[in-house]
């Protein structure tokens, strides 16, 4: 098995030197493309950070202040929140530029999410503050049945000074609303802006009094119904097409099995190889979950117990995710380790690149050249990719520069994992063991490879991207090169090439974040 690990000469020849110059040409190229086209293809959605997690807590706690809230003595917790639906639907009325120029000067769908309670009890209060620094809501969380004087001026005069305490201008009133509770009457109104209207539809600011306290405020773009149900049924078709890819899959993952007991029981697998992708995957999964304890907070029922809200998180988000990341990945990397090795007896031995006569060996050195080189060709590949598909009426949501990971302690734990786990988990299922696995029962290697390259794509059609198929025919096409890349070079420069696009595409927001 050593020989499969090493190359007979470790002298550069012409063919390897042709070989090193075509990657650096084509990488090359390929970051020309992408510094040319990718902001073109995919524009990011502008969000100003000028208040963090910690200093919007300051302008939450002043609002509070002004409201005689007192939050001293209770548990804080945070989350960042967006509006997704009033995103999408600005990006699909208006067309993206348009769009990030709406998002990024009156529209605010994007918030700090900032939680005051008490275990055990009902009441809580939370301020929402966008990353620019305005109030975007407010709410107290008051039992029913408490009794709240009336207000002894017009509730309207009140939610005026309340909106102008905020900030907010340019507004009408639009519909006032009261219901009576056990022991208080609430107050609800509804203010249009003046100013803005968003793609045509209102923009509406709603303030909730309970009888002469300020209990609720939000702000945002009323989508309209007729829109909300031509984009659900849009929705439908990327939902059906990722169900149908399930069944394909599921069979995939049921053959993965069989095999992984098959050779199990013949002591055909290489078990320290697997022990030790296991142990990893259990790590990162725990390290992922430990990381997103702080942020989970913010989701905490006040009627159930703490410790048992602890105890919880620990077991659902920790433990049992650990335990199974984990032994998916042996299972997985196991049945297709062993596949991979009999139709590819040539290539790389996986469970023996470890070795110091493995990792100083030329064909590891070119399975890493050839695997960096991959990653600019592939973000290349996309921009074109969307750029004609976009001329010819598709459509696929901007990239968000944020989402929860900022929200953690060692954001840097979410990227190792996110790199990890999507590498080992389909380049093994989808790659070294379908292929095999289809080849034998399919009696055509192309066959195989181009079936196990739209199974492995349509696996992603749930995306919001539209027509619903795109998503499928754009990964499925690169799940073609990366089956034929893989009978010639090996499974390595795979593995390598989408660790890296992955954990490259996670680490963007924070590089872009500071």
């Amino acid at each position: 098995m050593t020989e499969r690990v090493t190359m007979s000469s470790q002298r550069m020849t012409r063919r390897d030197l042709a070989f090193l110059a075509i990657c650096l040409a084509l990488a090359a190229l390929s970051v020309a493309v992408i510094v040319r086209y990718f902001s073109k293809a995919f524009p990011e959605a502008s969000i100003d950070f000028r208040y963090t997690r910690e200093s919007s807590r300051d302008v939450a706690e002043k609002l509070l202040a002004a409201q005689r809230v007192d939050v001293k003595s209770q548990k804080h917790a945070v989350r960042f929140d967006s509006d997704e639906t009033s995103r999408i639907f600005l990006e699909r009325s208006l067309g993206l530029e348009r769009a990030n120029r709406a998002l990024s000067s009156d529209v605010r769908i994007w918030a700090w999410h900032h939680r005051w309670f008490t275990p055990l009890v009902e009441e809580e209060t939370s301020v929402d503050v966008a990353p620019t620094g305005e109030i975007i809501g407010y709410a107290r969380k008051i039992p029913e049945n408490r009794a709240i004087p009336a207000p002894k001026r017009d509730a309207l005069l009140i939610a005026n000074e309340f909106l102008a305490r905020i900030g907010v201008k340019d507004v009408a009133l639009v519909d006032r609303s009261a219901r009576n509770l056990p022991k208080r009457v609430q107050h609800i109104l509804t203010y249009e802006s003046t100013r803005i209207r968003p793609a045509g539809a209102p923009y509406r600011h709603t303030v909730t009094l309970d009888g002469d306290q300020i209990s609720g405020y939000t702000q945002g773009i009323k989508v309209p119904d007729a829109w909300l149900r031509s984009y659900r049924e849009l929705r439908s078709k990327n939902v059906a097409a990722g169900s149908i890819d399930m069944v394909f899959t599921i069979a995939t993952m049921i053959g993965a099995v069989v095999i992984f007991i098959v050779r199990l029981r013949r002591n055909d697998l290489p078990l320290r190889f697997l022990l030790g992708i296991g142990v990893a995957a259990a790590l990162l999964t725990a390290g992922v979950a430990l990381n997103s304890m702080p942020s989970n907070f913010a989701y905490y029922d006040t009627t159930t117990s703490y410790p048992a809200y602890l105890a919880q998180l620990v077991i659902l988000n920790g433990i049992i995710p650990a335990v199974g990341t984990a032994m998916l990945l042996i299972v997985v990397v196991g049945a297709g380790e062993v596949l991979y090795r009999e139709r590819l007896p040539n290539q790389l031995a996986m469970p023996k690149i470890w070795t110091r006569r493995a990792l100083t060996s030329k064909r590891v050195f070119f399975s890493m050249i050839l695997g960096y080189a991959l990653v600019p060709a592939f973000m290349a590949y996309q921009a074109i990719f969307y750029l004609v598909a976009h001329r010819f009426g598709a459509w696929s949501p901007a990239e968000l520069p944020y989402d929860e990971t900022l929200n953690t302690a060692l954001p840097w734990v979410g990227v190792l994992f996110a790199g990890f786990f999507p590498a080992l988990s389909e380049e093994f299922l989808s790659r070294a063991f379908s292929i095999p696995f289809l080849q034998r029962f399919l009696r055509s290697r192309w066959f195989a490879i181009v079936l196990s390259a739209f199974i492995w794509g349509f696996g992603h059609s749930t995306y919001a991207n539209q027509p619903f198929w795109i998503r499928g025919v754009e990964v499925g096409l690169v799940g073609i090169v990366a089956g034929l890349l893989m009978d010639r070079f090996g499974l390595l420069p795979l593995l390598i090439w989408h660790y890296t696009i992955d954990a490259v595409y996670t680490a963007t927001l924070l590089f872009a974040s500071g």
